[in-house]
C-alpha cells in the first residue's frame, strides 16, 4: 500500500510539474493576429503586433504619394491634386491597432478562435502647409463677386441677385480631407465661406414699383455736352440705396476730367458762361434731384446755380462741382431699399426712383415768394473789332429768387409741407465787347488813339460811356451747371 500511494503522489507531482511547464511555455508565446486578418490586399494573419506594425508602415510608405483632388464649383480653375503626405492626414497606428484582436497560445491550443476581420485605418491630422497654400489659390482663382443690380426694361423691374465673394475656410480644410480619405474618395469639396451679402436677396425683392420719375430735354446737336450727360447718367444707373444710406452725386460720378472721358462744354462759374470739362452734368443732377423730390426722398444737400437754367423752372435745379463742396446728396429714409435708374434717349434724360409705391400718397412741388431784378452791362475792350463796333459776348441774366416747397398729401389731405429753401440766382451782367476807338467820319482822319478825350455833359459833369456793374453773383460760386 505504501508503494502504491507513493506512486500516486509521484504521478500527481509530475503532472503538476508538466502543467506548470505548459502554462509557462504558453505564457512566453507571443500573441498573434487570427488567420485571415487583412488591410485591403495586405495579409496580416498570424503576425505579432510588431510584425503587423511593420507591414502597416510598409503599406503607408507605398501610399504616401497617392493623390487626392480638391475641387469647387466656385473656382475658375481647379487646384492641383495633393499627395496624402502633403495633406497632413496620417495613419494613427496606436488607435488602429487598439481595434485589432490578437489570439494567445492558449486560445489556439484550446480552440478559442477570433473571427478574421478586415481592419480599417484610423487617421489623424498633423500640421501641414496645404491649407494655407489652398487659401492663396482660392483667393486668386475664386469666381469674381458681382453686386446686386436693378434695371428697368420695357416698364418692368429686372433684379440680379448678388454673388458674394468666397474664401477658403482654413479651419475646416483638414476635416474635409480627412473625411474623404476615410471613405476612400479621390476628391474632396473645398470648404468655402462666403462674405455676408451687401444687399440680401429678400431686400432686393422689396423693390417692386416706380415711386417717381422725371425727364428733362437737351439739344443732341451739342455733341460734347450730350456726351457728358450720357457719361454721368451711366455712372448713376442702377444705384441701390439700403435704408438710411446716402447717395453723393460727386462721389458716384467722380471727377469730370478729360482722363475720365469728359469733354469741354459750357458751364456757369460765378454767373459767367465759360467752357470746362463736364458741361452738362448739372442737367443730370437736376433731373435726379426732381425725381428724388417726387419720391419723397430726404434731400441732405443741394445748391442752385448762380443764374437760372433753361431745362427746369427756377427753384428746381441742383448744381454740382467736384472738389468745391457743391454737391447733391439724397438719402433713403424709408425702411426698404430704393434704386436709382437713369437713361438717355434721344434728347431726353430721365430718372426713375424704384421702391415701394404708396398709392395713397401724392407729391407736388411749388415755388413762392418770387423776386426778380435786371442785370447790368459790362463792356470789355476788343481791338480786333472794327473801330466803334460792338458785339454781345454773353447775354447775361437777370437776378431771381424764390422759395421751393414740397407738398405731401395722403388720400388728398396735406400731411406735410417741406420748405426746401430759398434759391437765389444773382444773375450775370450782359457782356459787350467793343473797340473803343471811334469810327472816322467820312473824309476825316481817325482820331489819335493815344489822345484821351472826354465828353462834357450839359450840366458840367463828365459822361462815362461804360456803365458800372461787375456782373458777379452770390449764388453757387463754383457751380458748373449748364444752360
Amino acid at each position: 500500500m505504501r508503494h502504491t500511494k507513493k506512486a500516486v503522489f509521484v504521478g500527481l507531482g509530475a503532472l503538476v510539474v508538466a502543467g506548470g511547464g505548459f502554462f509557462a511555455y504558453g505564457s512566453l508565446q507571443p500573441a498573434t493576429t487570427p488567420e485571415g486578418v487583412r488591410l485591403g490586399e495586405v495579409e496580416l494573419g498570424g503576425l505579432t503586433r510588431p510584425e503587423v506594425l511593420q507591414r502597416l508602415e510598409a503599406w503607408w510608405d507605398a501610399q504616401r504619394q497617392s493623390k487626392i483632388q480638391p475641387r469647387s464649383n466656385y473656382l475658375t480653375t481647379q487646384p492641383s491634386s495633393i499627395t496624402l503626405e502633403e495633406s497632413g492626414v496620417q495613419p494613427d497606428w496606436d488607435a488602429t491597432l487598439s481595434n485589432l484582436r490578437f489570439t494567445t497560445y492558449f486560445d489556439r491550443t484550446f480552440g478559442r478562435t477570433v473571427e478574421p476581420t478586415e481592419i480599417s485605418i484610423v487617421w489623424k491630422l498633423v500640421e501641414s502647409t496645404s491649407a494655407s497654400n489652398l487659401a492663396k489659390f482660392v483667393e486668386q482663382n475664386a469666381k469674381p463677386a458681382t453686386p446686386a443690380s436693378i434695371s428697368f426694361e420695357g416698364g418692368k423691374i429686372v433684379r440680379k441677385y448678388e454673388v458674394p465673394a468666397f474664401k477658403l475656410d482654413v479651419d475646416r480644410v483638414g476635416d474635409a480631407m480627412l473625411a474623404a480619405i476615410e471613405t476612400g474618395e479621390e476628391t474632396f469639396e473645398l470648404p468655402l465661406k462666403k462674405d455676408a451679402p451687401t444687399i440680401p436677396n429678400d431686400a432686393l425683392d422689396k423693390i417692386q414699383d416706380v415711386m417717381a420719375e422725371f425727364t428733362t430735354s437737351f439739344s443732341e446737336g451739342q455733341y460734347n455736352r450730350s456726351s457728358n450727360i450720357r457719361l454721368a447718367c451711366k455712372a448713376l444707373d442702377g444705384i441701390i440705396l439700403m435704408p438710411g444710406e446716402e447717395l453723393s452725386y460727386n462721389k458716384v460720378v467722380g471727377r469730370r476730367t478729360a482722363a475720365n472721358g469728359y469733354k469741354e462744354a459750357p458751364v456757369f462759374k460765378n454767373g459767367m458762361k465759360v467752357l470746362d470739362n463736364g458741361g452738362g452734368v448739372c442737367q443730370v443732377s437736376t433731373t435726379m434731384y426732381n425725381a428724388a423730390l417726387l419720391a419723397d426722398l430726404e434731400i441732405v444737400k443741394r445748391m442752385n446755380h448762380s443764374r437760372p437754367v433753361a431745362y427746369v423752372p427756377v427753384g428746381r435745379d441742383a448744381t454740382v462741382d467736384y472738389g468745391s463742396g457743391v454737391d447733391l446728396v439724397i438719402k433713403n429714409q424709408y425702411d426698404f431699399p430704393i434704386a436709382v435708374i437713369s437713361r438717355v434717349d434721344g434728347g431726353k434724360v430721365s430718372f426713375w426712383i424704384l421702391g415701394r409705391k404708396d398709392p395713397t400718397k401724392s407729391i407736388a412741388i411749388i415755388t413762392t415768394d418770387h423776386k426778380a431784378w435786371g442785370n447790368t452791362v459790362k463792356y470789355v475792350d476788343d481791338p480786333s473789332l472794327p473801330p466803334g463796333k460792338e458785339t454781345v459776348v454773353d447775354s447775361g441774366a437777370g437776378g431771381r429768387s424764390c422759395i421751393t416747397w414740397r407738398i405731401v398729401k395722403v388720400n388728398g389731405n396735406e400731411i406735410r409741407r417741406d420748405n426746401l429753401g430759398r434759391s437765389y440766382y444773382a444773375g450775370a451782367a450782359r457782356i459787350i465787347a467793343r473797340n473803343p476807338t471811334p469810327a472816322a467820319p467820312d473824309g476825316q482822319p481817325l482820331a489819335d488813339p493815344n489822345k484821351t478825350t472826354t465828353t462834357v455833359a450839359s450840366n458840367g459833369g463828365t459822361l462815362n460811356p461804360q456803365p458800372t456793374g461787375n456782373g458777379t453773383g452770390t449764388g453757387s460760386p463754383n457751380g458748373n451747371g449748364t444752360d
